[in-house]
């Protein structure tokens, strides 16, 4: 069953209950009125009653008040008995045989029982006379003298004439009801179809997504409900997944160039090697000139293959994270040394690329807990990164430094203690090109590489897991990574709680 047929059947059950509400509240309300009137009618006809009888009374004109009141009850359907007494005498009554007759009599011309010396009525003979019928009585004063106006009404006649108009009624209501039920049908459905559109709009690029096409998008149509927050959170999504594809691509490309670039050089060295030693075979003698040749392509093949290596260690690093198996040892340890260790290794290759790779560490810095090798790692992946992306002539500062309090933070006007406590905290700083602000906050993400990096890396570009690796080490630590970027040149570091 589909979302607009429930929405429809819903509304529909909620617009049946509402009219059946209202039908009964409809029915009941007429019947009240229509009782209601029926006795305002009778108090109508008593007044007019006994309006007449003091006219006719006080012009002495009996015939007027008989005529009038033998007429009420052909006039007036529900009218059951009308009669004008003064205690002595019925003057007028709607059986024209009754009047004028002496009392006693009942209201209906019944013999009664009667012990006064006025002759009121006390006692019906036949009290099931009255049975039935619903009286209104008001007693008028002519020249001093009372007269009672008597007026009653047929119960069973007023309840017919009320029956018949309920159900006059109840057939207006059902008609109407069955017109607003099929009205309100045709509504239902057209506004669950109105509600449901975007609903199946957003299954189709949903659909759409689910085979691969990474380019539908759902119009912002500006709505703030419910749909509206699924269209944003599928953009979103959808965004989302096409920078996955990119970083995807990326990485295969990256990959791809990774393992042939290295597999590429080796080749050719050993093609090279094969060649020197078949060509030294021939000619032995010339061995000795060959052999610094030799040796400096086994060294280029070790080198190629250690790049091949710690690519592949990379990769099996963020296997590793991924999967919550990542573990370091720490163990009380100085991180200067360590900084000097991976700073030595890089030295000659800074002057090679014509940067000057520098170190700034404070004094009689305490120890950390520290696994050693990972943080080499670290230290290596950070001090590789700017060598980068640091043209020649530029300047690569590693520091380390004991932030107290926030006291960093002030010497280097640059947010600091990232982890809000005493900490250890190196920094790599260069002086290449920069990072954009809005790429600060994606560095650390898995294969992510800041647009245009790649054209400005000198030397092998990587795989993007260098930094994502420098941040699960580091957070597994208990520290925090981070990077900072102001115009020219970027600072990329970590801190470490001591």
């Amino acid at each position: 069953m589909s979302i607009k047929f429930k929405l429809a059947l819903a509304t529909d059950a909620l617009l049946l209950l509402a009219l059946l509400l209202f039908g009964a509240i409809a029915y009941n309300a007429q019947k009240a009125l229509l009782l209601r009137q029926a006795a305002e009618s009778r108090e109508s006809t008593v007044q007019s009653l006994a309006k007449v009888t003091e006219e006719s009374v006080a012009a002495e004109d009996d015939a007027l008040l008989m005529t009038y009141t033998a007429d009420l009850k052909r006039i007036i359907k529900e009218l059951d008995t009308a009669y004008v007494s003064d205690g002595k005498y019925i003057l007028a009554h709607t059986e024209r045989s009754l009047a004028p007759r002496q009392l006693p009599l009942s209201s209906q011309g019944d013999p009664v029982r009667a012990h006064s010396s006025r002759l009121l009525v006390r006692e019906k003979l036949r009290p099931e006379a009255e049975r039935g019928v619903s009286y209104s009585r008001k007693r008028v004063t002519v020249r001093g003298r009372p007269y009672d106006v008597v007026v009653g009404y047929s119960d069973k006649t007023v309840a017919g004439n009320v029956r018949r108009a309920l159900d006059r009624t109840a057939a207006t209501l059902m008609k109407a009801g069955a017109l607003a039920l099929l009205a309100g049908t045709l509504l239902a459905f057209w506004i669950a179809g109105r509600m449901t559109r975007p609903i199946r709009a957003l299954l189709a690029a949903f659909s759409a997504t689910g085979e691969g096409d990474l380019n539908r998008a759902m119009a912002d149509t500006g709505r703030r409900d419910e749909v509206g927050a699924l269209n944003r959170e599928f953009n979103r999504m959808v965004s989302r997944l096409r920078e996955l594809d990119e970083l995807k691509k990326d990485f295969v490309s990256s990959v791809t160039h990774e393992l042939k670039s290295p597999l590429g050089a080796i080749e050719s060295y050993l093609e090279l090697m094969e060649y020197e030693v078949a060509q030294a075979a021939k000619a032995p003698a010339s061995w000795p000139d060959r052999l610094p040749k030799f040796l400096e392509n086994i060294s280029f093949v070790k080198q190629n293959s250690g790049r091949l290596l710690g690519f592949i260690t990379s990769l099996l690093d963020a296997a590793k994270i991924e999967k919550g198996k990542f573990e370091v040892s720490r163990k009380p340890a100085a991180i200067e040394p360590l900084i000097a260790s991976v700073v030595r290794l890089f030295r000659e290759k800074a002057r090679g690329a014509g940067v000057e790779l520098k170190t700034e560490i404070q004094p009689r810095l305490p120890q950390a807990l520290l696994d050693q090798e990972r943080m080499l790692q670290v230290l290596t992946n950070l001090i590789s990164n700017a060598l980068k992306f640091t043209p020649g002539g530029g300047t690569i500062t590693v520091a380390a430094s004991l932030v107290r309090d926030g006291n960093g933070a002030k010497q280097e006007e640059r947010p600091v203690d990232v982890t809000g406590r005493r900490a250890l905290r190196v920094v790599v700083e260069d002086t290449g090109p920069g990072v954009p602000r809005e790429d600060l906050g994606k560095l650390f993400q898995k294969f992510y590489q800041a647009p245009g990096s790649r054209a400005g890396a000198i030397g092998p570009k990587g795989a993007g897991l260098g930094l994502y690796i420098v941040r699960s080490i580091v957070e597994a630590h208990g520290g925090k990574a981070f990077a900072e970027s102001y115009g020219k040149g970027s600072r990329f570091g970590f801190e470490l709680p001591v």
